[in-house]
């Protein structure tokens, strides 16, 4: 994952958001695996930060979590930043922990089953 081309904006609501740059043309980036920063104070004063997906895995179908979801971002209505050329390996594993779960299929529960709760009208 470090040989990816990532970028650092913030969008037009104010969310920071970290992706692997696809395409980069005049008006706009697209970005594979958005997510967003999310920076709160923790219980001792400390502030935590955390890397959430913009789109989860579990509403994508196999092929679509190998693929990855595409966002595009267009240039007039972001703020665009050079933060990625800087930013600590910290963040940076972080960001690539979320992107390789985010490909991972799901494991079936082991055990009897249990009852299924559907998501979605049929």
């Amino acid at each position: 994952m470090s040989d990816i081309n990532i970028k650092i904006l913030v969008d037009h609501v104010g969310r920071t958001i970290i992706g692997e740059i696809v395409e980069d043309t005049e008006i706009a980036y697209k970005l594979r695996n958005p997510c967003t920063i999310f920076v709160q104070p923790n219980e001792q004063g400390q502030l935590q930060v955390q890397t959430i997906p913009l789109f989860f895995k579990e509403f994508l179908t196999i092929d679509g979590r190998e693929k990855g979801a595409t966002f595009t971002f267009r240039k007039d209505s972001i703020t665009d930043s050079d933060a990625a050329q800087f930013l600590d390996s910290k963040l940076k594993t972080q960001y690539d922990g979320i992107v390789a779960n985010f490909a991972a299929p799901e494991e079936a529960p082991a055990g009897d089953g249990g009852e299924v709760v559907k998501l979605f009208d049929e």
